[in-house]
């Protein structure tokens, strides 16, 4: 399965990015380990393992991304910068 953002009718093969990730696997729990959320950001969304249709999801997790983005970018420089070089150097397999 394609794991690039889905696009018309939710299908992975009709993407508007190939290079680009599917934001719904993102892990909210290692964005909360972080700091970027809280729990309660996320767990008032009511979804778990079992949910099925993508629709349930779209619009909570853009919701929630959206508040992870604003406690990013409100962090200071210096430590955006190292979140930064963590990103650089996962995508490169270090």
């Amino acid at each position: 399965m394609p794991l690039n953002p889905t696009s018309y009718g939710d299908s992975p093969y009709q993407s508007p990015a190939s290079a680009a990730g599917n934001p719904y696997f993102i892990d909210l729990d290692l964005l909360c380990k972080d700091g970027l959320l809280k729990k309660e950001d996320y767990e008032a969304m009511g979804l778990d393992e079992k949910t099925e249709y993508v629709a349930e999801l779209t619009r909570p997790m853009d919701e929630v991304l959206e508040q992870m983005m604003d406690k990013f970018l409100s962090l200071p420089r210096k430590r955006r910068k190292e979140i930064n070089q963590i990103l650089k150097d996962t995508k490169r397999g270090r």
